[in-house]
């Protein structure tokens, strides 16, 4: 899974600083580098694409949202171009539907805090709001009058089992990239 490995790449990293923080500056060199590896192998995997699929072995047809990307920015890592990132998110524009960007190509499903974090990799406003807007809808048009959910059907609205958890507070993420 492209995005785990992402999260693996960033988890890398932050741990790289955690030392350098430390005062360790030889295991800051040592973990920065594996990172910079790997972060180099996913971005050479994504050049000639039009976007990262879901997994390593499968082909372009296939796609899920990559929204651990969001902590490298967050973090000021400078791990990943802004350019992959730009045009993973043009590709989520491509696949969104009424309430949002499915998590990945085998179902219809979202995820309010993931599509949020997604939102959180474009530096264009308004590639940001087109990807909020169905969210926005999805919360004024949803056939289920419960706490905000944030496990639904982009497609009809519909809540799945996920109400009024504190997962919601990773909405927030937007606050923490500017």
């Amino acid at each position: 899974n492209i995005n785990l490995a992402v999260k693996a790449v960033v988890g890398i990293a932050s741990y790289a600083e955690l030392v350098k923080a430390g005062g360790d500056t030889a295991k800051h060199l040592e973990y920065r580098k594996i990172a910079e590896a790997y972060a180099k192998e996913i971005s050479d995997f994504a050049n000639g694409k039009s976007h990262l699929p879901l997994t390593w072995d499968l082909d372009e047809d296939t796609f899920s949202l990559k929204y651990n990307f969001a902590f490298d920015k967050i973090f000021k890592l400078g791990l990943f171009s802004q350019e992959l990132l730009e045009k993973e998110v043009d590709y989520y524009l491509q696949k969104t539907n009424t309430y949002g960007c499915p998590l990945d190509h085998r179902k219809t499903f979202g995820k309010s805090d993931w599509l949020v974090w997604t939102a959180s990799l474009t530096d264009n406003e308004e590639k940001r709001e087109k990807l909020l807007a169905p969210l926005y809808a999805f919360l004024k048009e949803t056939p289920d009058r419960v706490p905000f959910t944030d496990w639904y059907d982009v497609e009809s609205g519909k809540a799945y089992e996920f109400k009024a958890r504190t997962t919601q507070g990773a909405c927030f993420i937007l606050l923490l990239s500017y």
